[in-house]
C-alpha cells in the first residue's frame, strides 16, 4: 500500500504520542530538526524524502540502504523488499540507552569520537557512507569532519554484528586522510577474487591538483589496509562534463569484468551526473568508456549522481543514486520553504536497472 509522506508524517505524529504516553514518558525531545527542509526520518514508516549518497546491501531478499546524515541520524537506514517502497528503521528500544526519545532510530548511535562536533546539535557531520559484510562483521566505511568550520574529511571505520546496526567506531583517530585541504571522502569497498579493496575520493586543490579516485587493499575482515600496500590513483578529472570534480567512485565486479562508477561536477546542480570505467584489475589501470554521462538530468529528476551499483534479489544489477527534481535544484533556506507549496528541495534516492552488452558497456534500460 503506498501512503503519502504527509500522511505518513500525520501518521507518525500519532504514533509517537502513543508510545511516548504508554511507555511513560514525559515531554519527549525529538532529535534535532532535518537537514534543510528534508521529510522527517519517523521510524518505521515509508520514507520518501531527502537520502544522499546512499549505500545499499541484500541479505536474502531484503535490501538495505544507508545514507550521509539526515534528521539527526548518523546513519539513516531503510529497507526493502521490492525497491519501490522503503521504510525507515525501527526505534531502538529505550532501554539500549541509546536516547531518550522514543522515536530515536538512527543504525550509528557511536560514530569516531574524534570527530569534530558540529553545530547545531554538537553531533558529527558524517557523510557518504560505504557498508559490506566482511569477515563475519558489517562494516561502514564513511567520511567524518574532523575540525568544525574546515570542512576538512576523514576515513573512519564502525562496525555492527547486524546490518541494522548498532554501528559502533571504538578508533581514537582516522583511518586515513590525505593530505589535500579538504582530505578524503566517499569510500566504497569492492571485493574480488577473495580480496578486499576500499576505493575512496582525494580532494585534490582546486586549480593545481586535479580530484583523484584511489583503490587500496584491505585485510580480508576489512579493519585495516593490507601490509606493504599504498593508495593508487584510477581515475582523475578528464572529461569536459565533470568540471573540475569527480567523487562518489563506486565498483561493482560482475560478469568477469569491474566497472568503476563516479559522479562528476558540483552535486548542488543540475549538471551533476553519472559516468563509469572499466578497471583491468581493483588497482587498475581504468578506462572511460564513454566521453558523456551515463546518466544525467532529464525532463523528470536533475543533478543524479552519489550513486551505489549492486545485484538486486532477481540478479539484475542495479543502481542507486541520489538526484533532485527537475526544476527543484540546490537546497533552500528551511524556515521559508518548509511550508510553501511543494516544500523544500531534496536529493530524493532512485533505483534505475543497467544491463551489460555483449561488449561489455552498460545500457540503462530503466531510469528510476
Amino acid at each position: 500500500m503506498h501512503v503519502s509522506r504527509t500522511r505518513a508524517a500525520g501518521l507518525a505524529v500519532m504514533v509517537v504520542s502513543a508510545i511516548a504516553a504508554l511507555a511513560g514518558v514525559a515531554g519527549p525531545v525529538a532529535p534535532a530538526s532535518a537537514a534543510p527542509g528534508s521529510d522527517r526520518f519517523w521510524a518505521g514508516l515509508p520514507y520518501a524524502g531527502e537520502f544522499g549518497a546512499p549505500s545499499i546491501i541484500r541479505e536474502g531478499s531484503t535490501h538495505f540502504a544507508y545514507a550521509t546524515n539526515l534528521d539527526g541520524n548518523n546513519l539513516p537506514l531503510m529497507t526493502s523488499t521490492d525497491l519501490v517502497t522503503w521504510n525507515a528503521r525501527a526505534a531502538w528500544p529505550l532501554e539500549s540507552g541509546y536516547s531518550g526519545w522514543v522515536g530515536y532510530n538512527d543504525a550509528m548511535p557511536t560514530p569516531a569520537a574524534w570527530a569534530a562536533k558540529l553545530p547545531p546539535n554538537g553531533k558529527p557531520g558524517v557523510w557518504a557512507p560505504a557498508v559490506a559484510k566482511l569477515g563475519g562483521l558489517y562494516v561502514d566505511a564513511y567520511a567524518v569532519q574532523t575540525t568544525a568550520g574546515s570542512n576538512r574529511h576523514c576515513l573512519s571505520l564502525a562496525t555492527s554484528s547486524l546490518p541494522t546496526g548498532p554501528f559502533v567506531d571504538t578508533s581514537s583517530g582516522p583511518l586515513y586522510c590525505s593530505s589535500d585541504p579538504m582530505g578524503s571522502i566517499d569510500p566504497a569497498w569492492l571485493r574480488h577474487r577473495g580480496r578486499v579493496y576500499l576505493v575512496w575520493k582525494n580532494a585534490g586543490v582546486p586549480g593545481s591538483k586535479p580530484t583523484e579516485v584511489v583503490a587500496q587493499e584491505m585485510t580480508p575482515d576489512g579493519l585495516a589496509f593490507a601490509p606493504g600496500t599504498k593508495p593508487t590513483v584510477l581515475l582523475a578529472t578528464a572529461d569536459s562534463w565533470e568540471g573540475n570534480v569527480i567523487e562518489a567512485p563506486s565498483p561493482i565486479a560482475v560478469g568477469g569484468r569491474i566497472f568503476l562508477f563516479y559522479s562528476g561536477n558540483r552535486y548542488s546542480t543540475a549538471k551533476y551526473a553519472i559516468g563509469y570505467a572499466r578497471c583491468r584489475t581493483p588497482l587498475g589501470p581504468c578506462t572511460r568508456v564513454r566521453s558523456t554521462p551515463l546518466i544525467e538530468a532529464d525532463g523528470y529528476v536533475a543533478g543524479p549522481g552519489a550513486q551505489t551499483p549492486f545485484v538486486d534479489h532477481t540478479g539484475r544489477l542495479r543502481l542507486a543514486y541520489s538526484a533532485w527534481r527537475s526544476g527543484r535544484v540546490g537546497y533552500q533556506d528551511a524556515a521559508t520553504c518548509r511550508y510553501a507549496a511543494g516544500g523544500c528541495n531534496q536529493r530524493r534516492m532512485y533505483v534505475a536497472t543497467l544491463k551489460v552488452r555483449g561488449d561489455g558497456t552498460l545500457e540503462v534500460t530503466k531510469r528510476y
